[in-house]
């Protein structure tokens, strides 16, 4: 047994679960975030375009849609395996948009 595969694998569905779970269940951080956003910005001029820097599996952005809802969002991540979790709640549209961030540094 390859213990480093093993370990790989474990890190890979922890993370997978992490970011799949916070569409149902938001971290602290997210919730915060969002009663920033909406005692901050909600009452400036809309529509915004917004980006995600580390999307990760686009939850802020989940959340962050319902408080802006007006905004186009962009999430950009290096870890493009977990955009496929962003796009089953997400889909892309002209309001939600993934890039891999790496990809994008390599053809500038």
């Amino acid at each position: 047994m390859n213990i480093k595969k093993v370990k790989a694998q474990y890190l890979n569905n922890k993370h997978y679960y992490y970011h799949e779970n916070q569409f149902k269940e938001p971290k602290r951080s997210t919730i915060a975030l969002c009663n920033f956003v909406k005692n901050t910005l909600t009452s400036l001029v809309l529509p915004y375009n917004a980006i995600d820097v580390g999307c990760g599996g686009g939850g802020n952005i989940y959340h962050l849609s319902k408080v802006l809802t007006e905004t186009k969002w962009t999430g950009l991540d290096n870890a493009k395996k977990f955009f496929a979790i962003a796009k089953q709640h997400l889909p892309e549209t002209e309001k939600f948009k993934f890039v891999n961030g790496y990809q994008s540094m390599k053809t500038q």
